[in-house]
C-alpha cells in the first residue's frame, strides 16, 4: 500500500495497487534430499506519492522480488530467503501468510518473554493518537498453529483474509522523513521533521524467514541462530573432544538468553536463562569444564544472593513462569 507516514507511524494512502508483470518458477532437488523452490516475481507499483501527498503517482515502477523456499529431509521447518530490489518510494510492502482459520489469540516473541495477543487495535478512547493494529515482535509470531520466524522484521498484524485470517509481515516501509505534521494517523509531530532519503530503503534488501508447525520458542531460536562454522583441522581434537558439549541446557522449554563475559571485566561468565512458559521449570546447566563457583546475579549483574545447587559441573535451579534467571559462573580450566 501507499505510505505517506514517517519513521514512527504508517499512514495509508490509496488502495493496494500491485500488478504482477512477470513470474518465473524454478524447482530443484539436490541428491542430498534438499528441495528448493525459487519464485522470481516482477511487481509493478506506483513509483511514489503524487504532488500534495494525498494520492499515489500515476507513474509506476517495477520491483523485483525473489523468494527461495528450502525444505531439507529430516528438518521439520521450511526456510525462506527473500531478495527485494526496491525502486519505489512511499510504500509499505507486506508478506501475507494465510492461516486458514479465524484467530482470537496468538503469541509473539518479546525481548524476555512470549506475549499473548489479540488481533486488532487496543481500546484507545481518550488517547491522543489512535492505537495501531500492527504490533512489534522480537523474532517470531505464532498463530493458528503456524510459527513464522522473522528476525529483523519486527512489525506484523493479523488481518482478515478469505477463508480465515492471515499474518501480515512487513518486509519494508519506505518513507522519507523522521517525522511529519500532516499524518491522518497521528495529530502532531513525534520527532524532528527532518528529510531522510535513506529511509526510502532503495536498492537491495534481504530477509530470512523460517516456518514450522506448533509453538516452540526453542525451535524458533534454533531457526534464527542457525549453524556457525569454525575453522578446524588436524589439531581440532586437541581443542575439544568430539561429541562433548561446552554447555547443555535442559529442559528444552528453557532458552539460553545470554552467555557473556561479566560487565565488570572480572572472572567467569554470565549465563542468562529464560523461561517463556506459564509454568515453573527446573533448569539443569551441564558444563564441559569444572565449575569453581556459581552464584545468582541480577539483570545488572550485581549479586542477588544465593547459589544454585551444584553436582560436579552441573547446576540446578528453578526458573519461575515468564521469568529470567542470571548466574555468574567461574569455570576451572578457562582459557
Amino acid at each position: 500500500m501507499g505510505d505517506r507516514g514517517d519513521s514512527y507511524d504508517f499512514d495509508p494512502v490509496g488502495e493496494s495497487d500491485v500488478r504482477v508483470s512477470g513470474v518465473r518458477v524454478v524447482r530443484e532437488i539436490h541428491p542430498a534430499g534438499i528441495a528448493r523452490l525459487r519464485i522470481e516475481r516482477t511487481l509493478s507499483v506506483p513509483a511514489r506519492l503524487a504532488e500534495g501527498r494525498r494520492a499515489r503517482s500515476e507513474e509506476r515502477c517495477e520491483l523485483r522480488l525473489d523468494c527461495e523456499i528450502v525444505l531439507a529431509e529430516g528438518v521439520p521447518r521450511v526456510d525462506v530467503e527473500l531478495h527485494l530490489e526496491n525502486t519505489a518510494r512511499d510504500h509499505r510492502l507486506r508478506l501475507l501468510f494465510p492461516l486458514g482459520a479465524d484467530v482470537a489469540m496468538f503469541s509473539a516473541a518479546t525481548a524476555f518473554d512470549v506475549a499473548e495477543r489479540t488481533p486488532g487495535a487496543r481500546a484507545d478512547e481518550g488517547w491522543v493518537q489512535r492505537a495501531p493494529a500492527t504490533f512489534a515482535h522480537q523474532g517470531w509470531v505464532h498463530a493458528a498453529g503456524l510459527t513464522v520466524v522473522a528476525p529483523g522484521l519486527p512489525e506484523a498484524e493479523i488481518v482478515s483474509a478469505p477463508h480465515g485470517a492471515a499474518l501480515a509481515l512487513t518486509l519494508v516501509r519506505a518513507v522519507g522523513y523522521i517525522s511529519r505534521p500532516d499524518l491522518a494517523t497521528r495529530p502532531m509531530l513525534a520527532g524532528p521533521g527532518t528529510s531522510v532519503p535513506g529511509a526510502q530503503c532503495p536498492g537491495a534488501l534481504r530477509a530470512r524467514l523460517s516456518l514450522f508447525a506448533g509453538l516452540d520458542p526453542a525451535a524458533a531460536q534454533d531457526a534464527e541462530w542457525g549453524l556457525r562454522a569454525v575453522e578446524a583441522g588436524p589439531a581440532a581434537d586437541a581443542l575439544w573432544p568430539e561429541g562433548e558439549s561446552l554447555l547443555r541446557v535442559a529442559p528444552r522449554a528453557l532458552l539460553l538468553s545470554a552467555l557473556k563475559p561479566p560487565a565488570d571485566g572480572g572472572e567467569g561468565i554470565v549465563v542468562r536463562v529464560l523461561n517463556p512458559t506459564a509454568h515453573e521449570q527446573h533448569a539443569e546447566l551441564a558444563f564441559g569444564l569444572p565449575v569453581a563457583h556459581a552464584s545468582f546475579v541480577r539483570l545488572d549483574e550485581s549479586p542477588a544472593g544465593g547459589a544454585p545447587a551444584r553436582d560436579g559441573s552441573t547446576l540446578r535451579f528453578p526458573v519461575g513462569p515468564h521469568a529470567l534467571c542470571s548466574l555468574r559462573v567461574e569455570l576451572g580450566g578457562q582459557t
